[in-house]
């Protein structure tokens, strides 16, 4: 099935899946810095404290690499460049460097962080166009259960940094500044009181985000009580006049497993790029190990973007992912388009 069918309006780099033509660089990059984190975040794929065995193997890309992706980037026109981590980026040796490195190629800058960096990293902020901070609860208590059961002070520095976030964003318009609540068993009852921290604090937005559960951590998923109680919360917070953004009103689950559908078409691998913290390329930052397409060790980002095995993979995106064979891009909402989807 052609991909011009898929996507009703394709925009410029889009519009190239379906005619084989060389394509431009990706919209937007992301980097995953390094794999450490100081939270354990309960619904977290690397750190939960629900997760046994060991930690994660210590990877970080170095600041030479990371200035090269930005080279690209530079000369791709790259629209944006997100800094994430299977971890807490801000954590790298570099985070600085890198980001004063970004300005001087006026490249914009998206942080993915959980709030916890030191006030020294305070200024350094400003230099980034949006930063969206992971906080799915909404005092001490809750923070501790869910985000780091031996860390609890962590909360207020969160709270501090959030604070002087929200009156530099009111005062120059800059950072924009997303809070980002992961919806889970646990924490979904806190839903208005998140909504009314961010109103007493000035956060313009908050983002309330699905749980995509591990094997250690399915016991948060929502049962179909939950989803119940979820839906007349929601109902209920829709009822009142909240001076920000959220996105509750198209809150919805992912496909559910019985679902007909069996393929979804994907549009990442002309507009996304992401590296690991180990230096391996993909499209999307759900990329399994059969779905990378390079590795920074041995290739540079433009010779992934444009080698054979990106293509590949582009064939297989143009054609529709077998949802059975990669059933985490079931619950990936940027990608999915169901109506256009193949059934059996």
């Amino acid at each position: 099935m052609p991909l011009k069918h898929l996507h009703p309006q394709p925009e410029p780099r889009t519009a190239r899946a379906s005619s084989r033509k060389t394509i431009p660089g990706p919209r937007r990059i992301l980097i995953r810095l390094l794999s450490a984190c100081n939270l354990h975040c309960h619904y977290c794929w690397d750190h939960s404290s629900l997760t046994p065995g060991p930690a994660l193997p210590a990877h970080m890309v170095d600041l030479n690499t990371v200035k090269n992706i930005l080279d690209s980037a530079a000369r791709w026109d790259t629209e944006k460049i997100i800094l994430s981590g299977n971890g807490e980026p801000t954590l790298h040796p570099d985070f600085d460097a890198i980001v004063a490195y970004a300005d001087k190629k006026r490249l914009a800058l998206e942080l993915l962080t959980n709030g916890t960096f030191p006030l020294k990293q305070l200024p350094l902020m400003a230099r980034i166009k949006s930063i969206s901070v992971n906080l799915s609860a909404a005092n001490k208590n809750a923070y501790k259960r869910l985000q780091h059961p031996n860390a609890p002070h962590l909360f207020d520095n969160v709270i501090t940094n959030l604070g002087t976030l929200a009156r530099m964003h009111q005062k120059y318009r800059q950072p924009e500044l997303h809070l980002v609540f992961i919806v889970t068993r646990p924490s979904y009852p806190h839903i208005p009181d998140i909504l009314a921290l961010a109103k007493n604090m000035g956060i313009p937005s908050v983002l309330f985000k699905r749980f995509s559960p591990t094997p250690a951590t399915r016991s948060l998923s929502l049962t179909d009580m939950d989803h119940r109680h979820l839906t007349a919360l929601i109902n209920e917070q829709l009822l009142q006049s909240w001076p920000l953004t959220h996105n509750l009103g198209n809150f919805q689950p992912p496909l559910k497993k019985s679902s007909r559908v069996t393929h979804i078409a994907c549009l990442a691998g002309w507009t996304e790029l992401s590296v690991e913290a180990d230096k391996r390329v993909g499209f999307c930052c759900c990329t399994t190990s059969d779905l990378y397409v390079g590795d920074l060790k041995t290739n540079s980002l433009e010779e992934i973007w444009y080698g054979s095995a990106a293509e590949r993979l582009r064939n297989y995106c143009r054609s529709g992912i077998n949802l059975k064979k990669h059933p985490r891009c079931r619950e990936c909402p940027p990608y999915r388009y169901d109506k256009l989807s193949r059934h059996p």
